[in-house]
């Protein structure tokens, strides 16, 4: 049998190609905080976004924030992009210790990135001049991601990126310093 080096090149780079298709990682599904600022005792909402929200099946993590600064209240999802969304998906039994938990699971699930998942609307309870992070992460649930990977297999990954938002809580009044 006699190959031809224009065989076995085509070859080769079919194999290569195959091996570049099923070897690329999934891009990391990226969660964003927006930021705001407020009274003590007043109410600041937050924008919760993603980007590179890809055939992704399902999500679990904790949203985490400073208690003893803010406490969550509401979360809106009146325009949310994701399917099927409800409060139902939201655990706040540690909301006093800084954590909510989100869970939702669907059909694979492609949204445009900037896409607004929900708003979360905090009562501000802290002493002017405070600022708490809120972000993600796994403390108490694990962080969970599942996507379909070019090949339409369910792959789940333990990594995201989380943008951080932040509440600064202002005072209503000016102090003047002077000598």
């Amino acid at each position: 049998m006699i190959l031809r080096k224009s065989t076995l090149l085509s070859f080769f780079t079919f194999l290569m190609f195959q091996f570049f298709l099923s070897g690329q990682p999934l891009p990391l599904v990226e969660f964003n905080v927006s930021s705001g600022m407020g009274l003590q005792g007043s109410k600041v909402c937050l924008d919760v976004t993603v980007n590179n929200f890809i055939d992704v099946e399902s999500v679990q993590f904790n949203l985490s924030y400073n208690a003893s600064l803010i406490i969550p209240d509401t979360f809106i999802l009146s325009s949310s992009a994701l399917p099927f969304i409800s409060n139902g998906n939201f655990n706040e039994n540690n909301k006093t210790n800084g954590f909510v938990n989100f869970v939702w699971v669907n059909e694979a699930t492609t949204i445009p990135d900037g896409s607004l998942l929900f708003t979360v609307c905090f009562t501000l309870i802290g002493e002017p001049g405070n600022i708490s992070p809120i972000y993600f992460n796994g403390q108490l649930l694990d962080v969970e991601i599942g996507q379909l990977d070019g090949n339409g297999n369910s792959v789940n990954t333990d990594e995201i990126v989380s943008n951080v938002g932040t509440i600064t809580i202002k005072a209503n009044t000016l102090a003047v310093f002077g000598s």
